[in-house]
């Protein structure tokens, strides 16, 4: 009785699943033939507007988790948005926004909520 190995060559394929030129996030593709395959990753852009009475503000802590409330740090930001946050597929999820101004005065949004699909 003799075993042989067989060798595969890894091949590193790249792009963007689309629908009507849009890309379409939380898709799987599959290599035909095969039961080799991939998720693609859903990645989401949060955006919220900031008023300071002293328009002095500093920054904002952006948190999101699926547990509301959310408890996770996502980032720190100067601006009004928090970009290619990684998220899984059917999954709620909540976040909210904490603003500090120069005073070290701070302030925490309500929580808001998302599915992805």
């Amino acid at each position: 009785m003799s075993f042989g190995a067989a060798h595969a060559q890894l091949q590193n394929i790249t792009g963007t699943v689309s629908s009507g030129g849009e890309p379409l996030p939380g898709a799987s593709v599959v290599v035909k033939g095969t039961k080799v395959g991939s998720s693609v990753d859903i990645s989401k852009t949060l955006e919220w507007t900031g008023n300071d009475i002293d328009t002095d503000i500093e920054e904002y802590e952006v948190y999101l988790s699926t547990t509301n409330p959310p408890t996770t740090l996502k980032g720190t930001t100067t601006t009004t948005t928090i970009n290619n946050l990684s998220l899984e597929s059917a999954t709620v999820y909540y976040w909210s926004v904490v603003t500090k101004d120069s005073f070290g005065n701070q302030s925490t949004s309500p929580v808001f909520e998302f599915r992805t699909n």
